[in-house]
C-alpha cells in the first residue's frame, strides 16, 4: 500500500499515540485515527494543535516527516528523523565529499530537466512552449548565467498571464502552488532521509536559513506537475481558493503517472528513483543522475469539478 498524506486541518486538536495508531482527540472525544504504517507524512495546517511526545518519537522512528504550515499554507517548520537509513553515515560521507565539478554537472542536469518539464506543461495545455524550450540548451555547467530564473520569468507569464507574480505570501493561485509544492516537498524529504542523505547538504541551494536545501534542489523538476494542476483549477473557477477538493487533487499528484527508469510509475516512486540515482552519483561520480522526462500522460488531465475517487491512497483530513 502506498503511503497516505495525513493533514490535520481542524483547530484545537490533540494528537497522541495508541497501539500503532495516531489518534486525533478533541477534548475527550476521538475525532479520527490512522495507522502509522499507512502514513507517508503528517501536515499540520491548523491552530491550537498539541502532541504527545510518544507520538512524535514514533513518527520519527517510522521515518514520517512532520510538516508545520503557517500562513498561505507555506511550511514554517519540519521535523526530520535523525536516522533514516542503516548506512546513513557512509552515504553522508559520500555526499559531503562530492566534488564541486560534480555538483555543477548535477545542477545543470536538474535545471535542464526543470525547464524541459515547464515547456512540456505549456505544450500539453496548448500554450506557446517555444520561448521556454529554447532556454534548455543555454544552461551551462552550474547554471552560472542563471538561465533557470530567465526561463521562469517567461514561463509564469505564458502560464498565468503577464499580471501574475510568483509570491509565496499571496493568496489565490500562489496559495495553491504553495500547498502543492509542500506535498511534493514532503515526499522528496522523506525519500532523501530514507536514502541516508542529509537534506541540508545541497547541490546548489545556498540559503543559510534553509535546513532542506538538498530537498529544494531535487524538487525543481517536479514543480511543473503542481503548476499543471493549478492551471486547470484556475481555468475552471472564477474564484480560486484552496478547498478540500483541490487539496485532494494536489495530494493525488503523488500518484500521477510518469515515465520511470523501468516503465510507467507513480510520481512518488519516481522521486525515490531520482534520490537513489543521486546516491549512486555520490558514491561513483562517473554515474549519471537519472531524472524523469515525461510527466504528462493522457490520463493526467483531470477536471477540478469532476467527482474524484482515489484508487490507491488519498489525503486524510482530520
Amino acid at each position: 500500500m502506498l503511503p497516505r498524506i495525513v493533514e490535520v486541518g481542524s483547530n484545537n486538536q490533540h494528537l497522541k499515540l495508541y497501539r500503532g495508531f495516531m489518534l486525533v482527540m478533541h477534548g475527550d472525544q476521538e475525532t479520527g485515527r490512522v495507522a502509522l504504517n499507512d502514513m507517508g507524512a503528517l501536515i499540520i495546517n491548523s491552530h491550537g494543535i498539541t502532541y504527545s511526545n510518544d507520538l512524535v518519537v514514533a513518527l520519527c522512528q517510522n521515518n514520517i516527516p512532520i510538516v508545520v504550515n503557517g500562513s498561505n499554507h507555506k511550511p514554517v517548520g519540519w521535523l526530520w528523523p535523525m536516522e533514516g537509513n542503516v548506512i546513513q553515515a557512509k552515504r553522508m560521507d559520500a555526499q559531503l565529499n562530492c566534488s564541486k565539478p560534480t555538483k555543477k554537472r548535477l545542477w545543470q542536469q536538474i535545471v535542464k530537466a526543470k525547464i524541459n518539464s515547464q515547456a512540456s506543461v505549456l505544450e500539453a495545455l496548448g500554450l506557446n512552449a517555444i520561448p521556454v524550450s529554447v532556454m534548455i540548451n543555454k544552461v551551462k555547467s552550474g547554471d552560472t548565467t542563471n538561465v533557470e530564473a530567465q526561463a521562469a520569468q517567461r514561463y509564469w507569464k505564458i502560464l498565468f498571464g503577464h499580471q501574475f507574480r510568483r509570491d509565496r505570501n499571496e493568496h489565490g493561485i500562489n496559495a495553491l502552488l504553495n500547498y502543492g509544492y509542500t506535498i511534493i516537498r514532503s515526499a522528496v524529504a522523506r525519500a532523501v532521509t530514507a536514502a541516508g542523505l542529509h537534506p541540508t547538504v545541497s547541490i546548489a541551494h545556498k540559503n543559510k536559513y534553509n535546513a532542506f536545501r538538498l530537498v529544494d534542489d531535487l524538487i525543481e523538476p517536479f514543480r511543473s506537475v503542481v503548476d499543471h494542476c493549478v492551471y486547470l483549477a484556475a481555468k475552471e473557477k472564477d474564484f480560486i481558493e484552496l478547498s478540500p477538493l483541490i487539496k485532494e487533487k494536489l495530494v493525488n499528484l503523488l500518484f500521477h503517472l510518469v515515465q520511470g527508469r523501468r516503465g510507467t510509475t507513480s510520481l512518488v516512486n519516481a522521486i525515490h528513483e531520482v534520490v537513489n540515482s543521486l546516491t549512486s552519483v555520490y558514491e561513483s561520480p562517473n554515474e549519471q543522475l537519472w531524472l524523469p522526462i515525461d510527466f504528462l500522460l493522457n490520463d493526467s488531465k483531470v477536471s477540478i469539478d469532476a467527482k474524484w475517487s482515489p484508487s490507491h491512497v488519498d489525503i486524510t483530513h482530520l
